[in-house]
């Protein structure tokens, strides 16, 4: 059975053909091929190829007040069960689709008041579907310039594109190479500008998936692409008040089974980057100020999350969150709320680092060399930081800044099972604390105002604890030889004391 269904208005067309630039051209070869195509307006033009089996187009230019002008459809099939559907609306708009191999589906819609529209779609293998969709929120129902790309080589992949735009440029690029791939990518923008979506998989059974939600004066980003086996992607995007902050999301993976995923709302920038397999990443964002989260890793096993929630607006100051991970089964967690920085860098084997930060101006720093070590850091305040480093094995270090105002911690550890712990409560108190060698315990407690401590020890087995409650204290305490202890506090105001072992 064969099947041609030409609209009255195609059909006048064709006939002022030299009239009003419209030109038709249909091919078909094959048996139970189907065609319907309805055309309105001036300057259509519509090219339909068939070569196969039980193949399907349907075309629609106009309607909803006979909207079409200088539209272009172009669909080419070759192969089995294949079927396009496609419907215009409006100006300027342009389609082509091409489908080879056998149960392909492709279908595009595009709507009135999207101007510079364009849907290019190609589909190369086995049960593919792609579907692409522009439209708009009919608030001041105008669209400008947007434009879906989506390609697919190889079987059992799906692609799904939607773009709903009012004055925004929005456009998606999706690029799809190997088997059982999935991707969608969803735009929506209200007085939005600039949004653009860019995803590319190559590989097997990997899943990639963007969303852009509504954005003032925005210029909404997201960028992913994967290489490997079983990898998987999520982006978020949202910015729901006036402004006019350049929200992006970089995703990049090399490798199998990896997985990455980040939200944003009101954010301004997350990039992740993985090599390697097996890894995680997860970061999100929800500030009142401009924020920055990196993550990069590179290896076997890691794991990294980043969460920043910004409460306090004005300023200029960035957050930032930055991550980097080298080796196998490492972890890092990062929680900033308010306004700071944390950095966070892990070289070894089974590292584990933690920050969790509430303040303005506030500071985190963890570098760990090594393998099996451990790194806390828990912080609130007014310009208050730690700075953590580790060189070694099965080393530990914990900070608690608890106070108001400027506190300042230092810790650092070479050797092996060593420990450190570092308390502050009050205000201004600046604690320095360092291990080298194996085995040696620091404890270090300051409580008030303007108090300082300097804690050193060399050796082994070496054990300290000091406490200081007052102000303006002052206490230096260094250990060099084996099996050492001391036990000091400071209780009062202006006390100094310095103790060498």
């Amino acid at each position: 059975m064969k099947k041609m269904t030409i609209g009255l208005s195609a059909l006048l067309s064709i006939t002022f053909t030299f009239a009003q630039t419209n030109v038709t051209e249909t091919n078909q070869t094959g048996k139970n091929n189907e065609i319907e195509t309805l055309q309105k307006g001036s300057k259509n033009s519509l090219m339909i190829t068939q070569d196969g089996d039980l193949n399907k187009s349907e075309v629609k230019q106009g309607t909803e007040g006979t909207l079409a002008e200088n539209g272009m459809i172009d669909q080419t099939q070759t192969g089995n069960d294949n079927s396009v559907y496609v419907i215009q609306q409006g100006n300027l708009n342009k389609v082509n689709q091409n489908q080879l191999g056998s149960f392909n589906t492709a279908e595009a819609y595009q709507y009135s008041n999207i101007l510079e529209s364009e849907i290019t779609q190609t589909q190369i293998g086995s049960n593919n579907r792609v579907i692409a969709t522009q439209g708009t929120d009919e608030l001041f129902f105008e669209n400008s310039k947007n434009t879906i790309v989506q390609s697919q080589n190889g079987e059992f992949n799906t692609v799904e594109a939607n773009q709903s735009s009012n004055d925004g440029q929005q456009s998606i690029v999706q690029n799809q190479e190997g088997e059982f791939n999935h991707a969608e990518a969803s735009q929506e923008s209200f007085f939005g500008s600039n949004n653009i979506i860019d995803q590319k998989q190559n590989g097997e059974n990997n899943r990639a998936e963007a969303t852009q939600s509504e954005g003032h004066f925005t210029k909404n980003s997201i960028v992913q692409y994967q290489k490997g086996a079983d990898n998987i992607m999520e982006a978020s995007q949202s910015l729901f008040r006036f402004g006019f902050e350049e929200l992006k999301i970089d995703q990049s993976q090399i490798g199998n089974q990896n997985i990455a995923k980040a939200i944003q709302k009101n954010g301004y920038a997350i990039t992740q980057n993985q090599t390697g397999d097996f890894n995680q990443v997860y970061a999100e964002q929800n500030n009142t100020t401009p924020a920055i989260i990196t993550q990069n890793q590179d290896g076997i096993k890691n794991s990294a999350t980043a969460i920043q929630k910004g409460k306090p607006t004005g300023g200029v100051m960035f957050s930032n969150i930055t991550q980097y991970q080298k080796g196998e089964d490492n972890q890092t967690y990062a929680s900033l709320e308010g306004r700071g920085t944390i950095n966070q860098k892990q070289e070894g084997l089974r590292n584990n680092a933690s920050v969790t930060s509430l303040g303005l101006n506030i500071n985190g720093i963890q570098v760990q060399k090594g393998n099996d070590n451990k790194a806390t850091i828990t912080n609130e305040g007014y310009r208050s930081s730690v700075t953590q480093n580790q060189t070694g094995d099965f080393n530990e270090t914990i900070a608690i800044q608890s106070g108001f105002f400027i506190n300042k911690i230092t810790q650092t550890q070479e050797g092996i099972r060593n420990n450190i712990e570092g308390v502050q409560y009050g205000e201004k108190h600046l604690l320095s604390q360092l291990q080298q060698g194996n085995e040696n315990t620091i404890t270090s407690i300051q409580d008030g105002f303007l108090n300082n401590t300097s804690a050193i020890q060399k050796g082994d087995f070496n054990t300290i604890n000091t406490t200081q409650n007052g102000t303006t204290n002052t206490l230096t305490i260094i250990q060099n030889g084996t099996a050492l202890s001391a036990i000091i506090k400071q209780e009062g105001k202006g006390n100094k004391a310095v103790i060498s072992q």
